[in-house]
Formats: structure tokens, C-alpha cells, sequence
């Protein structure tokens, strides 16, 4: 019918755009901008929950949006000395625990595995090895069952870390998983630097001739 309007919250309009503004801010490499990043999304979460409170989040109704820029408060929160990083993980459980009463889809499975990687790295914040690959496994088992890759690289190399730190004989094929699907997915400047990262704090040096003989290997399969 053309005679019918739309009606739009303006509120929800300044939120995504808050939202957009504070991603952006949370990819800076500087350090306050992940501040402001912060201070941003509180104010965008304010806008449609006025009495916001980041200790008292379990006291809120969610919508999907809303969702999304408390999963993203939540890994500011894991990087901000201000807080204590159980809360960031307890966040990111209430989220999941939301998330995965809907039905799957490809707006909800990217979001979940996306949780399971943060969780899986507020753990390693924590030393919590053990934690970090039994997080990382269920993550990864998520991918497969639902056929999805995103986010699978940092699943892999939060595994591999952990059983590198546990001294698993076997984490080197977990960091094969993990650069081979950077690999495949052409994103050779993340490689780079994931490999130089490894490197420099892990001194775990992963040669590249074997991840293109994998990748060849793949190819001609």
C-alpha cells in the first residue's frame, strides 16, 4: 500500500550509527580510542536502555542490534584495566546463552563462533590453557557442523597457543589449521603478521614452504 509510512525510531538510527563509530574506533591501534570506543557504545546501548549499566547487564531485554554492541562492549571491557575481565567472559555466556535459544542463521552462526573466540582469548588473558582449548574445540566443532569458516583461523590458533603453552607435541598441526586457512582465503597480510606475531612472542617459527605445499597439496585434490 502506498499510503502506509515507516515508522522510524530516530533513537535506533544514532545507535547503529554509534555502533559503526565505535568498530571503527575498536580496530585503532591506539589505545584510547579503545576508550572512547567504550564510552560510544555505553551511549548507544543508553539511547534504547536509558539505565544501562555494564555490572547490571543480566537485567535487560536485547534486541539483535543491541546484541551486537554488547558483544563488542564486552571485548573492550576484557582490554579495559577499569574492569575485571569476568565480567567481559560472563557477558559473552549471557550473550551465547541468547543467542543460541534462535534458530541458527547466517546472521546468528557468525556471531556465535565470533563468542567462542573471545572467550576462548579472555581465557588465554587468564592462562587458563586448558579452558582456552576446550572453548576453542567447541567453537571449531560449531564451524564444521554448521558449515562455516569465519573466525575458524583464530579458533585454530587460540588452540595452538594453548597446547603450545601445555606442551602438546601437537600444536603445531592446530597453527597449520589456522595459517592454512588464511591461506586459502587469500588474506596474506593477516598471515604475515600472525606468523611475525608467533614468532617474535612465542618464538615458534612456522615455515612457509609448508603451508604452500599444503595449500598445493589442497588445490591439486
Amino acid at each position: 500500500d502506498s499510503e502506509r509510512s515507516t515508522i522510524v525510531n530516530p533513537n535506533e538510527v544514532i545507535q547503529l550509527l554509534l555502533f559503526i563509530r565505535g568498530t571503527t574506533l575498536h580496530h585503532s591501534r591506539i589505545s584510547n580510542e579503545h576508550k572512547d570506543a567504550l564510552n560510544i557504545l555505553l551511549d548507544a546501548l543508553r539511547l534504547t536502555i536509558p539505565k544501562f549499566q555494564i555490572h547490571d547487564f543480566k537485567l535487560y531485554n536485547y534486541s539483535y542490534i543491541e546484541l551486537r554492541i554488547l558483544l563488542l562492549l564486552s571485548v573492550l571491557v576484557a582490554e579495559d584495566e577499569n574492569y575485571e575481565i569476568e565480567i567481559s567472559t560472563k557477558i559473552l555466556y549471557f550473550i551465547l546463552e541468547r543467542l543460541s535459544i534462535n534458530s541458527t542463521s547466517r546472521y546468528i552462526d557468525p556471531l556465535i563462533v565470533k563468542i567462542y573466540s573471545n572467550l576462548a582469548y579472555n581465557y588465554h588473558i587468564q592462562d587458563n590453557q586448558k579452558k582456552v582449548i576446550e572453548i576453542s574445540n567447541i567453537g571449531i566443532a560449531y564451524c564444521l557442523d554448521h558449515e562455516t569458516i569465519h573466525s575458524l583461523f583464530l579458533l585454530y590458533y587460540r588452540k595452538g597457543i594453548a597446547e603450545y603453552k601445555l606442551d602438546q607435541k601437537n600444536y603445531l598441526e592446530s597453527l597449520y589449521y589456522s595459517f592454512f586457512m588464511l591461506k586459502m582465503t587469500n588474506q596474506q597480510d593477516l598471515l604475515d603478521v600472525y606468523l611475525e606475531v608467533t614468532r617474535q612472542k612465542y618464538n615458534i617459527d612456522v615455515p612457509i614452504l609448508s603451508l604452500d605445499l599444503i595449500t598445493h597439496s589442497q588445490i591439486q585434490k
